[in-house]
């Protein structure tokens, strides 16, 4: 098993087939599953990020929503720099026309944070009291690719 990289910072990139649903099935039918292809577009991306920049990063499905699919990636600094750079000279072409459509820095002190508040929570019983504070990453603690 590979060691943990320290000093990394974690990004969410969000690929996309570039037009709709609708005009997704209109080009490829029955031929293929939107989930095939998502699949297919997710593993041409961690290819051309492991071949372009590092085969070290680590990468994770995040989570999906509608047709939207975010990847958690977790770089180092000059990492993010060659990413960037690949984004601005549109070097990333992946099958069948699916795109980056969004990419977010997230401060790592604020995950480990939210992190270590919600092993304590796990660790103590619950009880239904209405003073208990909710628990949600705000908007304040993420950092736009851009201000990286």
């Amino acid at each position: 098993m590979k060691k943990e990289r320290s000093n990394t910072k974690i990004l969410l990139i969000d690929i996309q087939f570039y037009e709709s649903l609708n005009e997704f099935e209109y080009q490829f039918g029955e031929t293929i599953t939107y989930k095939q292809m998502e699949q297919r577009s997710y593993i041409d991306f961690k290819e051309i990020m492991f071949d372009s920049i590092c085969r070290d990063i680590k990468f994770r499905k995040f989570g999906r929503l509608g047709k939207i699919l975010t990847i958690k990636a977790e770089m180092l600094k000059n990492e993010i720099e060659k990413f960037r750079q690949l984004l601005e000279s549109d070097r990333i072409q992946m099958s069948y026309g699916w795109i980056i459509s969004n990419v977010t820095l997230i401060k790592d002190e604020k995950i480990n944070e939210k992190n270590s508040k919600f092993k304590k929570l796990s660790t103590k019983e619950f009880e239904d009291d209405e003073d208990d504070e909710e628990d949600e990453i705000g908007v304040d603690e993420i950092d736009s690719f851009d201000d990286f």
